[in-house]
């Protein structure tokens, strides 16, 4: 047996997940068996959940679609296995090949002007009957760092769109979302997003009214996911749609309370889980940029065309009445077709939205 070790990233719920996500892919990539290991807590809003990591784990809240090993629980011998180790600075500064590999236009397309290393696990420690990626940072989007055969990277999305929620939370977010009925629904991250200065981000209950506006009718209903209901960004919206304060509604409605009370755990990140898998029920979701929270949204849904709630309007990249527009016909990949990677740091395609290339 051939083991994949993998040291999990300390953030809040999503990024954990993230982190999770990429842990899965190496897994596959490699062919090897998963074993996660430092589970951190989880954080809300930038600061440490007390006492979750002493009643569960990301592993407690999700489907894990690959064989899964714990070395403390495992007959196995692992001390006799041969053994190597992987730790680099940040595990997103990595493009992951295959012996197919050629570095010619189609991959310069692929980075888009990332500054990437090309590795290449299989052939680097094939033969070691354990791999330790032991990075402090192994957290990014699987989409834009494998570049693989296609049947490869095809069951490599495939793998990771199966890390969702464990049944009794979809249940549980179905029985929500049916008692609502029909509406659309928005992810708005708030929270320490106020305190960063970043073009993208809504600040102002002007901007967040017009955005919204241009995508859903005011006639219907809209459930409004965020992380601080109290902001007054919301006041405009709030105003001229027939709105729905999503945990508010959970929380303050008898019966949906005790669907969230009869879950094995209750906390802001449990809060999030649910609030996250209402959305996917919405007739039309649009979410926030550079919010993995609003990412795992639109994987769910399978949309490969993704609204935000956004205003971005640069040369070559622009959001109109919520979508991306195509600038770049020409080319393949979804950060050139947007611009993305022309206009924004190229970095950040490997965090700040959901690509469709993850439904391949």
């Amino acid at each position: 047996m051939r083991i994949l070790k993998y040291r999990m990233y300390g953030a809040g719920l999503s990024n954990q997940r993230m982190s999770l996500d990429m842990g899965v892919a190496l897994s596959v990539y490699t062919q090897r068996a998963f074993a996660p290991y430092e589970f951190k807590s989880m954080e809300h809003s930038g600061r440490a959940l007390r006492g979750q990591i002493d009643r569960y784990n990301i592993s407690d809240l999700f489907e894990i679609p690959v064989p899964m090993l714990d070395e403390a629980a495992s007959s196995i011998p692992w001390s006799g296995l041969s053994h190597a180790e992987f730790a680099p600075e940040r595990l997103g500064r990595h493009v992951f090949v295959d012996d197919t590999f050629q570095h010619d236009q189609r991959f310069d397309e692929f980075l888009g002007r990332r500054d990437l290393t090309v590795t290449d696990l299989n052939a680097l420690y094939g033969g070691e009957g354990i791999l330790d990626l032991a990075s402090r940072r192994n957290f990014c989007n699987v989409t834009p760092l494998f570049y693989l055969k296609e049947e490869v990277r095809s069951a490599i999305m495939h793998t990771v769109r199966q890390v969702i929620p464990k049944a009794l939370y979809r249940q549980a977010a179905l029985r929500i979302a049916e008692r609502i009925g029909g509406f659309n629904a928005i992810h708005v991250r708030q929270g320490d997003f106020l305190n960063a200065d970043h073009p993208f981000d809504i600040k102002d209950p002007e901007s967040l009214l017009a955005n919204v506006d241009s995508i859903f009718e005011r006639d219907e209903t809209l459930v409004i996911c965020t992380d601080d209901e109290n902001s007054p960004n919301f006041s405009l919206v709030r105003e001229h749609f027939r709105c729905v304060m999503l945990e508010s509604y959970i929380l303050e409605d008898p019966e949906l309370k005790q669907i969230y009370d009869d879950l094995p755990f209750q906390d802001e990140a449990i809060m999030g889980v649910i609030c996250q898998l209402v959305c996917e029920h919405a007739d039309t979701f649009a979410g926030s940029l550079r919010s993995t929270y609003t990412n795992y949204v639109h994987r769910a849904r399978g949309e490969a065309e993704m609204l935000f709630i956004n205003t971005l309007e640069r040369p070559n990249v622009k959001i109109t009445d919520g979508r991306f527009e195509i600038t770049q016909t020409d080319k393949e990949f979804s950060w050139w077709r947007t611009g993305w990677c022309m206009d924004v740091d190229p970095s950040t395609i490997a965090w700040m939205r959901e690509w469709p290339e993850v439904f391949a």
